[in-house]
Order: C-alpha cells, then sequence, then structure tokens
C-alpha cells in the first residue's frame, strides 16, 4: 500500500532485523515454525511489513548475542547463535533514513572500550540507546551509568530500558529500577525514557503500580507495548487472533499509565512463530475498543513523535 501524508502517523516504537537465530540445521531443540530460525528477516522485508499494515515509521534497535547472553543460555544456547547485530541493522537504518529511527544497545560502561564504541555509534547516527541492566548487572543509576546519561544528554539521545529477566535478589527488583529512573530524571530532567514490554511488569501487580506512579505525570516517561507478559515475556495468546489476553493487560496498562505515554510496538520479529505484522496493528486498531478514538491515534503514533522530538 502507499502510505498517505494525510492520515495519522503510526510508529512502531521497537522493531529488529534478524539475519538467523538459533539455526535449526544446527540446533535441532529449535524448530522450523519460529521463522528466525530458518529465514532472514530484513529490513526489506521488515518495510514491506510496515507498507502493507500503514505504518510509518519504527524505532530500530540493533544488538547481538552478547548484549543478552543471560537470554541465549536460558535455551541452553550461546551469544554466537545469534546473527545480525549492529552493522546489519545500521545498514538497513541508513537504506531508510525516513523510515527508521537507529537505537544501539549499550555495552557494560564499566569498560571504557564500551563507552568509546557508543561515541562511535552516536556519529554513526545512533539517535538513543537501548540498556538492559539485568544482563549487564548495573544498578540504572550507579556511578558507572553517570557517565552514559551525560553523554545521552550532550547529544540529546533517547533511552529505552528492557527490563527482560528481573528476578530479584539475583537482579535488582522493578520498583529498585524505577525509583532509580525518578532519581536520573531529578538529575537529568532534559532525557526521556522508555520502558520496553510495558516495564516487563506482570499486569496487574505492585510492580505494576510503581511503574503507573512513574510514569504519570511525567512527559519524559513512556512505556512501550510490545510482547507483555511480565519478566519472562510470556505471549500466552499464541495464534489467537485478536490476542485477548494481550489485549487485556494492554487495557490495564492504558488505564493505569494514561494515554498519553503509552506507545504501540510489535518487537517484530520475535512474534512471527504466532503472529503477522498487520495483525499486531489491527488487534488494537479494530479491538481496543477501550480506547478512546482520540487515546488511539496518540497510542499508535502521536505519543511516540512527541518522544522523539524532545
Amino acid at each position: 500500500m502507499t502510505l498517505s501524508s494525510t492520515s495519522p502517523i503510526v510508529i512502531d516504537t521497537e522493531v529488529h532485523v534478524v539475519y538467523r537465530a538459533w539455526r535449526v540445521e544446527t540446533n535441532t531443540a529449535h524448530r522450523l515454525v519460529e521463522g528466525i530460525t530458518s529465514r532472514e528477516h530484513s529490513g526489506d522485508l521488515l518495510i514491506e511489513e510496515m507498507d502493507r499494515a500503514g505504518v510509518h515509521q519504527a524505532f530500530l534497535i540493533g544488538y547481538d548475542g552478547y548484549d543478552f547472553e543471560p537470554y541465549m543460555r536460558r535455551f541452553d544456547s550461546s551469544p554466537d547463535e545469534f546473527f545480525g547485530g549492529r552493522a546489519y541493522t545500521l545498514h538497513y537504518a541508513r537504506k531508510y533514513p525516513d523510515r527508521f529511527h537507529y537505537f544501539t544497545t549499550l555495552r557494560d560502561p564499566r569498560h571504557p572500550a564500551s563507552f568509546d564504541r557508543l561515541r562511535d555509534e552516536v556519529e554513526r547516527g545512533a539517535v538513543g540507546i537501548k540498556i538492559f541492566p539485568n544482563y549487564l548487572g548495573v544498578a540504572l543509576d550507579g556511578d558507572d551509568m553517570i557517565p552514559v546519561y551525560e553523554l545521552c544528554a550532550e547529544h540529546r539521545l533517547k533511552v529505552i530500558i528492557g527490563l527482560e529477566d528481573t528476578d530479584p535478589p539475583r537482579t535488582n527488583s522493578h520498583q529498585e529500577y524505577f525509583s532509580a529512573t525518578a532519581r536520573i530524571l531529578k538529575r537529568h530532567p532534559e532525557l526521556r525514557f522508555q520502558f520496553n514490554h510495558g516495564g516487563a511488569v506482570h499486569l496487574p501487580s505492585p510492580e505494576a503500580d510503581a511503574l503507573f506512579e512513574l510514569a504519570r505525570g511525567r512527559a519524559n516517561v513512556f512505556v512501550s507495548t510490545s510482547y507483555l507478559g511480565g519478566p519472562m515475556l510470556n505471549w500466552k495468546d499464541e495464534w489467537r487472533y485478536p490476542f485477548p489476553e494481550y489485549l487485556r493487560q494492554l487495557e490495564v496498562l492504558y488505564r493505569g499509565v494514561g494515554p498519553e505515554q503509552l506507545v504501540w510496538a510489535t518487537d517484530w520479529p520475535w512474534l512471527e512463530e504466532w503472529t503477522k505484522y498487520p495483525q499486531l496493528l489491527d488487534s488494537v486498531r479494530d479491538h481496543g475498543n477501550f480506547m478512546r478514538e482520540g487515546d488511539l491515534a496518540a497510542f499508535l503514533g502521536g505519543n511516540a513523535e512527541r518522544y522523539m522530538r524532545g
């Protein structure tokens, strides 16, 4: 389809491109139907999916298996079974500059080489960073993170937080992460944060209440909504469109966070085993009856546009 410049903007606030992961030829624990095990999910394919769904732009996040090694280990795997990475992602960000906003993933800031690499990524065009505190083993407002936020403030970088695999006491708790974010924003009120996967909290829960308290009334805290289901990111709906469990959890977020700070996302291609890209938009657009019309337009793109303007 040809996207109309007059239609309300739709922005997907979390997508990735993956060459292959857990190749079935060498990893028999995985299956062909998982998609990324057997075929490439490139930026070219993603653009075609966005076009037919009516999505104008997306936040394209670059990472590799070494950025989430504990996650790979959880599947009896290793980081070298993920094929893609920053250079692969940046290639498509540069190929489609009007469609993709390129985010890089923070490597361990305690190592000087990682911080230098972050500066290089900024020079290569990154508009923001993604932070996995559980995989890095850092406190969000720890001393090692201070230079990271100073760099973000200097270059007006947006900050995305992924709280997958939050598991206290092995990791900090959700409440600790949300309290740390409030302290960071007190020091750097110019920064803008996005918590992916609904903050990776169970909905509802005390952890969700802490997220709501952080986000409500703060114009610089946004909550992205792909792949909801707590810290383990459980997709209970499988292929059952229009994904009623997802819609139930989304309604909890909508009423708790408020319509001004909630943004839409798909996490493409990680749900390709169960869904097709347009369904993840239509499930909300056609069945999210709990949202008012103006709130739906803000959720699907207006809020993300405001996030990027800040």
